[in-house]
């Protein structure tokens, strides 16, 4: 098999060593651990200058835009370009004396950029709704304003067929309610509406229908009979309505994003207090005149909150929100992948050791996902705008600066280049070193993309012994990519074996420098990780 464009981030396998090193001839036990499964796409984490992250969308380039707000009381909009890899290009921040934020971004067919939020800097009111054009560099083409003397906010803008835009958002008007402002290509208005009754009712998202009209969710104290629901508007394209439904139980319930499926009919998610105990993310699938069919619930041990959704390509969906595993932990990000029918494939946790949060998600096109937020775990304590690219099971590879286990650890460096070890691993003892037939053994001062190598950590740890030249080793495979090693001998590929059997899916592969290029062995040596993948949770033996 030939792969192309493979590009991998720092993947771990640990070994643990005999601790009475012999320089030529260590004992050694391998424990074959799978660290992370990943896909053939790069994948990411990165925080950018102080701020949160609202939105995020690929771009035709294959790069990411995100907008969202920098976090000083004067908050201005933050608007940020990456290539692919997530490397900024370039940031523009928007706004004037006082609070102004950004909520939603979307890719004009010029290739500029449509945001929408709020301003409290500019316009007739407290806060006004805020639509601003900028061409393919990020500089402004033109601002509007909506509103009147009280607060309006604009939480999503979506590009409408015709080459204008809809915005939803809130207004005051009797309490509060959806607040639909539909424009031109220029931002001139075309018409707007509102709709609610005489309670609070707000919009959170829309998206402009097959048939030319407008979906809308958000949350309403109105209508439902309980505390709050969820409420899903269809209009005609002229925001007349020809449906409403509320969805949720008997206490607090609201949504926060839509998109229109592949079938005619919605997916919702959303935020519920409803239906046990534990509040948690809400999923809501409904036909195309909004009759339910079917809802779930995603919950933990504290409460979670979906903020985004969106349909993936083999007909499920992704969520994007956060969660706490208890009620005195930090949040994470809280990523959950379900089928068609709702039920759930997998969920992931994302972040750190601080408060990191979920707001937007997006299909990339290989097949993984985007995602954007806050992180106080990463870039320091301060919040951080929060930009991820996961593969299609929502695993990031490693970060060069992930964390060793204590004692010995087999790393794989495979970048196109090499790197003083020194510089990879200040923190490390002075013991790294790599295998060869002729010399065995050896300390390195460099290493080279594809091949393993040996650090020592230098915190103890409780080390699982295996002698020199067993004849196999084995451990767990994850669902996805996972990294493989054999002991001091070489072992053919027919003698790999796993249980249960046929959970390759492809024969094992890794980096030949000779070649300058992955290739799929026949046979695999010592020193070296090779990568293979597998279609299901099981063991994998290495030898006969």
């Amino acid at each position: 098999l030939l792969f192309i464009g493979i590009y991998i981030k720092f993947i771990y396998i640990i070994i643990v060593m005999n601790a009475e090193f012999v320089l030529k001839q260590p004992i050694i036990a391998i424990a074959l651990f799978v660290v992370l499964s990943i896909s053939v796409f790069a994948g990411w984490e990165k925080a950018y200058g102080s701020g949160v992250g609202n939105s995020v969308e690929q771009t035709t380039d294959g790069g990411y835009i995100v907008v969202g707000y920098t976090p000083e009381t004067d908050r201005d909009i933050y608007l940020i370009k990456t290539n692919a890899e997530g490397d900024s290009i370039w940031s523009r921040r928007f706004g004037g004396y006082d609070r102004d934020i950004g909520c939603s971004v979307a890719q004009t067919p010029d290739s500029g950029y449509i945001i929408a939020g709020y301003s409290r800097s500019f316009g007739a009111g407290d806060y006004d709704v805020w639509l601003l054009k900028t061409d393919a560099a990020g500089d402004t083409l033109w601002t509007r304003l909506y509103g009147g003397d009280g607060n309006d906010i604009g939480n999503c803008v979506v590009p409408t067929f015709d080459g204008g835009y809809a915005v939803i958002g809130w207004t005051p008007e009797n309490e509060g309610d959806f607040y639909i402002i539909r424009t031109d290509s220029a931002g001139d208005t075309l018409w707007t509406k509102t709709y609610g009754g005489s309670n609070y009712d707000c919009g959170s998202s829309i998206v402009q229908t097959s048939d030319s009209g407008f979906i809308m969710v958000g949350e309403t104290m109105d209508f439902g009979g309980a505390d709050s629901a969820m409420l899903a508007i269809k209009t005609d394209a002229e925001g007349e309505v020809i449906w409403t439904k509320t969805y949720g139980g008997d206490r607090w319930d609201w949504g926060t994003s839509v998109a229109q499926t592949s079938d005619g009919g919605y997916i919702f998610s959303g935020f519920t207090y409803s239906f046990g105990i534990d509040p948690g993310l809400y999923l809501v699938k409904t036909d195309s005149a909004g009759d339910t069919v079917w809802t779930r619930k995603f919950s933990g041990s504290a409460p979670g909150m979906g903020e985004s959704v969106t349909q993936t390509l083999d007909g499920g969906y992704v969520i994007v929100g956060s969660k706490r595993d208890s009620i005195m932990s930090d949040l994470d990000i809280y990523l959950v992948k379900t089928d068609s029918d709702g039920d759930t494939m997998w969920t992931r946790t994302l972040g750190g050791s601080e408060d990191d949060q979920g707001f937007s998600v997006r299909q990339t096109s290989e097949g993984g996902f985007v995602i954007t937020g806050l992180s106080e775990s990463l870039g320091g304590y301060a919040s951080h705008v929060y930009l991820a690219n996961t593969d299609s099971m929502g695993f990031i590879p490693p970060r060069d600066y992930h964390n060793i286990v204590t004692g010995w650890n087999l790393l794989s460096y495979p970048y196109n280049d090499t790197t003083a070890t020194d510089e990879l691993y200040p923190f490390a003892a002075p013991m790294i070193f790599g295998y060869s037939a002729e010399a065995g053994y050896y300390y390195l001062t460099e290493v080279f993309p594809g091949i393993g190598f040996w650090v020592l950590s230098r915190e103890d740890t409780m080390l699982v012994w295996t002698p020199p030249g067993a004849a196999s080793v084995s451990d767990t495979l994850l669902p996805g990519w996972n990294l493989i090693g054999t002991a001091d001998h070489p072992v053919s590929v027919s003698a790999i074996s796993t249980n249960p059997p046929s959970l390759l899916m492809l024969n094992p592969f890794g980096w030949n420098p000779s070649i300058n290029a992955y290739e799929c062995p026949d046979t695999l040596y010592p020193g070296c990780g090779y990568w293979v993948l597998s279609r299901d949770y099981g063991r994998i033996t290495v030898g006969p």
